[in-house]
């Protein structure tokens, strides 16, 4: 009888590994991407031409580094890096669009891949980048608000304590010499700051030291910009975003610097976001709905008050706000009339009810500001320190009616217009004003390219990553000689700015920053060296002009109306950046705490009853 050979044994397939898994869905995610997209493509372009525009009007930039061999590595790899997040990012929001849609035949995975979407790892990454289910802001307030806030506040709690007792603008000290009496109240700083302020410097005044009233605002002011992130988070939220897109936002807020450092700030500018965030919150969701947000009561009463208060607050809160309406009106059905009532009675209640009562019961003089007019004449102060032959007679004439032109070329000062603006005659008529705006236009007409170099230079920073944002720690610098003597301009006699000044907030702010450990101040310095430092991760030019860009890009190539109306606050605010008369991290402070809801808004349906599981997806 034959032997029969024994049967082979099954050979046991070997279980990818996790890595192999991990490549294997990145491999398919890279296939799904839309390499050629058009967004990414014309933003990456678009940055490229802005860093050679902005070194080639960079007065202070060394020829050396001007040379398309220095610039080249540096402008490539920045519009490389910003294509790759944008066709990634892009991507996503695609797919999460479709997801609201119902529609996922693009973006599904493939069924061959069972073995690896079964894999824990690839099955929690996707549950982290799917779109949720649109809910209410009520109830996302409520099963998320306080953690969002708290983990917020927690996480800023380090650089409060750096910085203690808190950070003073050099305004805010111009304003704490009007609240203690050493100086009349004027207008140039919102007189509502002010007196905020001086409630709390009344307040470290009771507890022994002014100073202390610092600390207190900071503290307070923390309280309520972790409401405000809490807010901000759960709107995103309530919208549908990915768990990831939230966690990403999350963080922003609880890590990056730009959001950190400002914690800590006293100042109009930080005061200011407490109401802008809301106020914007309801301006985009009600884009989004077009208007019928607008329809309950409630709503609309606080978006009025939220709209004057922001005007209130700070000045150019105006050209915020109404651009915000206009983008509003321009989407709204049937409640434009109301929307523009509503607009109309934060004007009035502002410039009809609070401006001149606030003036009458301060005794505050209406002093009118000089910025605008030192930014228009800003190239006529160049042309005049490069060549003062290249202005006609004719045109000197004119514009000494408005300006010491003279005094204005000696210190023009190419980063900011400050310098410019304080030759401005105040008490110019308007005639005189007419003939100097008629030469300003022949003169820029005649020299374009210094013209363009003029404006250039002060918005370089916002749209040239050679700049990034830095606070500061501590109060030291509006106390040094410089400052002191500035001081001693603002004070009226027999005050003095070292009486004002120096008892009540040098000497104490002193007296703690001393005790302080070394490595707060090598952390402090070392701070502020990486944040300056050029095409750092803080620089000005990445928060104010490329993120709003793509998203522009994104919402223009996708045709998402309303998405477009939304994103308009956000530009008037970017407007108003470019509009200063210098870069500062103050000015942009603001728009660092709204960005992350206008990131956050292109993962929500494109309509706001694309979701049949809830009744309604507004705000609630």
């Amino acid at each position: 009888m034959p032997v029969l050979a024994p049967a082979p044994q099954p050979t046991r397939r070997r279980a990818p590994s996790s890595i192999h898994r991990i490549g294997v869905e990145a491999a398919r995610v890279a296939k799904r991407m839309r390499w050629g997209d058009p967004a990414a493509i014309i933003l990456a372009v678009m940055i490229g031409a802005m860093m050679v525009f902005g070194r080639w009007v960079d007065d202070k930039l060394p020829a050396q580094w001007k040379t398309p061999y220095a610039a080249a590595p540096v402008i490539i790899t920045t519009m490389v890096v910003f294509y790759l997040i944008a066709v990634l990012f892009f991507t996503w929001m695609d797919a999460v669009a479709a997801q609201h849609r119902g529609d996922e035949s693009r973006y599904a995975p493939e069924s061959a891949s069972s073995s690896s979407s079964s894999h824990a790892l690839t099955a929690m990454m996707r549950s982290w980048t799917r779109a949720q289910r649109p809910t209410t802001f009520t109830e996302t307030l409520r099963t998320h608000g306080i953690r969002y806030a708290l983990v917020a506040f927690g996480c800023w709690l380090p650089w409060i304590a750096v910085c203690w007792p808190g950070i003073l603008r050099d305004d805010t000290v111009a304003q704490f010499i009007q609240s203690s009496g050493a100086a009349g109240y004027y207008t140039q700083h919102p007189i509502l700051d002010t007196l905020i302020f001086g409630f709390f410097w009344w307040i470290g005044s009771l507890m022994g030291h002014t100073i202390w009233g610092a600390g207190i605002y900071v503290v307070v002011q923390a309280a309520l910009m972790s409401l405000c992130v809490a807010m901000t988070l759960c709107y995103v939220r309530k919208l549908g975003a990915p768990r990831l897109l939230v966690g990403v936002l999350w963080a922003y807020y609880a890590l990056d610097y730009v959001v950190v450092g400002s914690v800590p700030v006293m100042a109009k500018d930080s005061l200011n976001v407490i109401v802008l965030v809301p106020f914007m919150l309801i301006c985009v969701e009600a884009c989004l709905t077009r208007g019928r947000l607008l329809r309950r009561r409630p709503v609309w009463v606080a978006m009025l008050v939220l709209a004057a208060l922001n005007i209130m607050t700070k000045r150019t809160g105006e050209v915020i706000v109404l651009v915000s309406f206009v983008a509003i009106v321009t989407v709204a059905r049937g409640v434009r009339i109301r929307t523009l009532a509503c607009l109309l009675a934060a004007l009035i209640v502002v410039h009809g009810v609070w401006n001149p009562l606030s003036i009458r019961l301060t005794d505050a003089w209406d002093n009118p500001t000089r910025d605008l007019n030192g930014l228009i004449m800003q190239p006529v102060a160049r042309i005049q320190h490069e060549d003062p032959r290249a202005i006609t007679g004719r045109d000197r004439a004119d514009l000494y009616g408005l300006m010491n032109l003279d005094t204005a070329g000696k210190i023009y000062n190419p980063r900011r217009s400050d310098e410019v603006s304080w030759t401005v005659r105040l008490d110019a008529s308007a005639e005189q004003r007419r003939a100097a705006l008629n030469a300003w236009l022949r003169l820029c007409l005649a020299h374009p390219i210094e013209t363009i170099k003029a404006y250039g230079n002060i918005m370089l920073y916002w749209f040239n990553p050679d700049r990034g944002v830095f606070y500061g720690w501590n109060t030291d610098y509006v106390f040094d000689e410089g400052y002191m003597l500035r001081w001693e301009f603002y004070v009226s006699p027999p005050h003095s700015a070292a009486e004002s000044v120096g008892i009540p907030l040098q000497r104490p702010a002193a007296e703690i920053n001393a005790p302080k450990p070394w490595w707060v101040w090598v952390l402090g310095d070392a701070m502020r060296d990486r944040m300056n430092a050029p095409n750092g991760i803080a620089s000005y030019a990445y928060y104010v002009t490329y993120i709003p860009l793509a998203l522009l890009l994104y919402c223009v190539t996708r045709r998402r109306r309303l998405l477009l109306a939304a994103w308009m606050p956000l530009a008037g605010t970017v407007f108003v950046l470019y509009a200063s008369p210098i870069v500062l991290p103050w000015y942009a402070l603001p728009l660092f705490h709204v960005l992350p809801m206008f990131v956050g808004m292109l993962s929500g349906p494109e309509s706001p009853r694309t979701s049949q599981s809830i009744s309604q997806s507004r705000m609630n």
